[in-house]
């Protein structure tokens, strides 16, 4: 055929079909007879074909030695992909080749030059301050223990102590008029106990500012019957041997565990707020009562734990002296001191019911505080699960889908 009919079609005069003509580049490629020409040359196959495409493709997640698949590339494979390396030194230069034209204008693409830009002073740059309180590091140093004091005075948890001295005020009330009035009272006692504990909830793990609303949210199992019971415990696991000391002490008229009624009252005052933070915090009450995580607790805290211990000690020393503490004064005492009968006067007796309701709670918030900054430091159980057996039994695992992945292949 000549020359330019290449490319074209032609019609077999024998047999009539259409043929094409090859182009001239598809001589070199073609024999004879008109076949293909095939390449001796075959591409060489890498040796770990098979296990690059079973670690690509394989379902499971962790390869023969137990480690986790990391399909992400390596260094070496950046490096296999051949890109030339440009020195820092040739950054702002044109780098030789051939020159490289516009496909649809045909213009000549030309390197366009930026100007550097100028450096900054560091000195210079303003920086904003923070303007979200969260995004501090340290969430319990929002609040120091003199802070507390002042936002105990803020309307809003002024509201929730008058609330509090109110119940104080229906008891005692219920306790004078009503027959059956002790009943009330130790049911007004127990949800003022329950309010106790629920504030060192909001502080601690909810993170709250603000003391909560009496009775929060008015649950009886997670509102009232269980932080009840956690301050209950509290006072029943510290203050049991001093309760023990006075009642067999008065009984027997042994005034050696009348003195040390005293010494047992510090000393559960001392462990009373440990106890609580247990008891309220940890999720496992029981699990976590013991004397070494207690005195972890203490020594965690440090020096804030002596403040909540200060502030407990006067706070129930206050509430034991607005309980028993005028009726144990001797009579020969109130005759030649008149002035003491003024101790038993309303005002004074709801002055001390508001220091003491102001105390306790300025000690519930700071021992929320002392949850916020140690709490990943104490030694509670169940807390967080550590899954130890599982790196042990994962060789074992492996093995096992191995062989059945062997059976399910075998014919």
């Amino acid at each position: 055929m000549p020359e330019d009919m290449a490319g074209g079609l032609i019609q077999c005069p024998h047999c009539g079909r259409l043929n094409d003509i090859p182009t001239l580049s598809d001589l070199a490629n073609l024999g004879v007879d008109g076949t293909y020409k095939m390449d001796s040359s075959t591409s060489a196959v890498d040796a770990d074909r098979m296990a690059q495409l079973r670690k690509a493709f394989a379902r499971r997640k962790n390869d023969d030695a137990g480690n986790p698949i990391d399909m992400l590339p390596t260094l070496d494979d950046v490096e296999r992909v051949g890109a030339e390396e440009v020195p820092l030194s040739l950054s702002d230069q044109v780098r030789p080749g051939a020159p490289k034209y516009d496909p649809d204008t045909g213009e000549l693409v030309r390197p366009i030059h930026v100007r550097p830009v100028d450096q900054p002073d560091e000195s210079n740059i303003p920086i904003a301050g923070r303007a979200i309180g969260y995004t501090s590091g340290d969430l319990a140093a929002r609040h120091s223990p003199a802070r507390i004091l002042l936002e105990l005075l803020l309307p809003v948890n002024l509201v929730v102590m008058l609330f509090i001295l109110l119940a104080h005020v229906v008891a005692q009330m219920t306790l004078n008029i009503i027959i059956f009035g002790w009943f009330a009272s130790l049911i007004i006692a127990g949800l003022i106990m329950a309010h106790y504990a629920t504030v060192v909830e909001e502080v601690g793990p909810e993170d709250r500012d603000e003391l909560p609303r009496p009775l929060r949210n008015a649950s009886l199992g997670d509102d009232i019957w269980r932080p009840f019971c956690h301050f209950f415990l509290s006072l029943a696991a510290c203050y049991w041997p001093m309760v023990l000391a006075w009642y067999v002490g008065v009984a027997d008229g042994n005034a050696l565990l009348v003195s040390l009624v005293p010494v047992l009252f510090g000393l559960g005052g001392f462990l009373f707020p440990a106890v609580l933070l247990t008891a309220t915090t940890s999720g496992a009450p029981l699990a976590n009562l013991r004397p070494d995580r207690i005195f972890s607790i203490i020594l965690k805290c440090g020096g804030g734990y002596l403040l909540s211990v200060i502030s407990w000690l006067i706070a129930s020393g206050l509430y034991l002296w607005l309980m028993v503490g005028y009726d144990m004064i001797p009579r020969q005492w109130l005759h030649a001191n008149p002035w003491m009968a003024h101790l038993n006067h309303f005002a004074v007796v709801y002055l001390l019911i508001w220091i003491a309701i102001y105390t306790t709670h300025f000690f519930a918030w700071h021992l929320g505080l002392l949850y916020r900054r140690h709490h990943d430091r104490f030694r509670w159980a169940l807390q967080r699960h550590v899954p130890t057996n599982r790196l042990v039994n994962l060789p074992q695992e492996v093995a096992q889908r191995r062989a059945k992945a062997e059976k399910r292949a075998a014919p």
